[in-house]
């Protein structure tokens, strides 16, 4: 009992360290534009800042009602997302 307690321990402890490996798998998926928006970031970025996380690439990325995330693209200030990618992108490049 004493081991699974120590255990219990542990996970909580890195559950809440913030980070946790997160998989970098690409799916293919369909976008769902139904309550999804468009996300810019400018510089390279992780999903929690935590060095063992991978690094993605500055760009326009789509993000879901669920949850998924998908690169779109090049930066492109956010007035002029609509313009260059439409109120629903129809294609990505990547999902994260």
């Amino acid at each position: 009992m004493k081991k699974l307690l120590i255990l219990l321990v542990v996970i909580m402890a890195l559950a809440l360290s913030g980070c946790l490996t997160v998989p970098d798998e690409t799916v293919e998926s369909v976008i769902v534009c139904e309550g999804g928006y468009y996300a810019i970031h400018f510089a390279e970025w992780t999903l929690t800042g935590c060095e063992e996380d991978p690094i993605y690439p500055a760009g326009t990325y789509w993000c879901n009602a669920d949850g998924k995330m998908f690169l779109i693209g090049e930066v492109v200030f956010s007035e002029d997302v609509f313009d260059v990618y439409g109120k629903c992108p129809s294609e990505f490049i990547n999902e994260i």
